[in-house]
């Protein structure tokens, strides 16, 4: 990390007086401490010792500057110590945090020269932590803080004890989990910069939120009908559906109105940059509303409740086109209160919406997914297309079904262009399980008891398998 020096502007290195010691302890976003009031850069200091020895320092009075010139001070070395890839990992947290220094001593130097640092700069220094600075004006009035300094200082202060501190255990990362059907990182927080999309924004404004709202886990997983349950739910949303609605009010409501007027802490912090960003509060239900809508059509299509030809098809794309996951991982559909899907057996539960797609041997549902960018992330998926692949392609009712046949364009882009990736990032006993799966697989297409097998599927497999053996080897 590299940020613009500070010595030409006397904001360098300091001393206290004669003896470094006076100075003392202070605190790591102490903006306005006058412990080292007295400090001095070693330049001038030299200087002033043996002013015949030393050359008289270059000094830039900050008080000389406009204001707006300062200001690109501040956002050059913010731009400087932002993780090039947002803050990601413990180890990107350095970087931001170096930030926090900085405008410790920029603050505590600019107050010497007799100028307090403007508030705004603090807005600006935000820059460290994503590509997302808030307009002059975004800071919401409800929140718990007054100023840009207070917000800055609650990020910072988050900045220390990563993987520690309470957002990044327990509730939320249950509810991520939930939501997303992948294990977020310690740093999941921190994804309000400007590549987020909607969906994450407002996943991750709930995933706070959910903090907030006291339950038992098993009211977001799971679906029961007794009365005992049906009560627990209905004070959970109850409480949900308020917290929601004062944030969504945060920005007008005066902070005697608001119940998070006096509340600084990360938590709030993380929220009123997600608000500003444009979270929306109720957006979380929904992207779910729209992925539960996707995964049932295709389960009623695939019991003929859903007729493709007759709207069918045009449901799933504009669903898709809507916003629907074509990636969804079925995860949300039990509390919703669908049944699982129909599927060949040894599977249970509900599978990601690509291997269901598998399952319902419909080409131009699989293209339309492949189309929206549907892909595996967990292994365990990686692992299951692979399986609902090798189960479905060889028999007839992939590639000679009547209504829909899988043509060798679409296999060979389930199995090479988006598989193949996937597989190579498997390890341990999974990636050996995958090995023999495509060895099986290709053994049962060469001595297939159903007759009239197409050429392209003996060869797909065939190429499959010369690729397992170059690429993942047993051990």
């Amino acid at each position: 990390m590299s940020l613009p020096p500070l010595a030409n502007l006397h904001l360098g290195v300091v001393t206290a007086g004669n003896n470094d010691a006076e100075a003392g302890a202070s605190g790591a976003n102490d903006y306005d401490s006058d412990v080292e009031h007295e400090h001095e850069p070693l330049d001038r200091r030299a200087y002033r010792k043996f002013p015949k020895l030393m050359p008289a320092p270059e000094v830039t009075q900050l008080t000389g500057l406009p204001r707006e010139v300062v200001g690109l001070i501040v956002e050059q070395a913010a731009m400087a110590a932002r993780p090039a890839g947002g803050i990601v990992s413990v180890e990107t947290t350095d970087a931001a945090l170096g930030m926090c220094q900085w405008m410790k001593s920029f603050c505590r130097a600019a107050k010497v020269q007799g100028l307090p640092c403007d508030d705004d700069w603090f807005r600006i220094a935000l820059g460290a932590f994503s590509d997302f600075v808030p307009e002059e004006n975004a800071l919401p009035m409800g929140s718990g803080f007054r100023t840009w300094k207070d917000l800055f200082r609650a990020l910072c202060n988050a900045l220390v004890p990563i993987g520690n501190y309470p957002l990044a255990t327990s509730v939320a990362r249950e509810f991520l989990m939930y939501a997303t059907g992948q294990q977020p990182t310690d740093t999941w927080m921190w994804n309000f910069g400007t590549s987020a999309s909607q969906r994450q924004l407002d996943t991750l404004l709930r995933a706070l939120i959910q903090t907030r709202v006291q339950q038992w886990p098993s009211i977001i997983t799971h679906r029961r009908t007794d009365t005992y349950y049906r009560t627990a739910l209905a004070a959970v949303q109850g409480q949900l559906a308020q917290i929601q609605g004062t944030l969504g009010q945060l920005a007008t409501l005066s902070p005697a109105e608001s119940p998070y007027g006096l509340d600084d802490s990360d938590c709030m912090a993380f929220m009123t940059m997600l608000l500003m960003r444009g979270a929306n509060p109720h957006g979380w239900e929904h992207w779910n509303d729209l992925n539960v809508q996707l995964y049932a059509a295709i389960v009623q299509g695939m019991v003929r409740h859903l007729d493709w030809e007759n709207g069918g098809e045009e449901r799933i794309r504009q669903l898709l086109r809507d916003g629907a996951d074509p990636s969804y991982q079925g995860n949300t559909m039990n509390a919703a209160g669908y049944r699982a899907p129909p599927s060949p057996g040894g599977v249970d539960g509900y599978p990601h919406v690509l291997v269901l797609a598998v399952y319902a041997k419909n080409v131009h549902l699989l293209n339309a997914l492949l189309d929206a960018g549907a892909t595996v992330v967990a292994h365990q998926d990686v692992l299951e297309l692979l399986k609902a692949l090798g189960r479905g392609t060889p028999r007839p009712g992939w590639w000679g079904n009547e209504r829909f046949p899988v043509d060798v364009a679409t296999t060979q882009r389930l199995l090479f262009h988006l598989l193949m990736p996937k597989l190579l990032r498997l390890e341990g006993e999974i990636r050996q399980l995958a090995y023999e799966r495509i060895e099986d697989v290709y053994d049962d297409v060469t001595n297939e008891p159903f007759d009239g097998v197409p050429a392209w599927v003996e060869e797909t497999w065939r190429t499959m398998t010369q690729w397992a053996d170059a690429n993942l080897p047993p051990e």
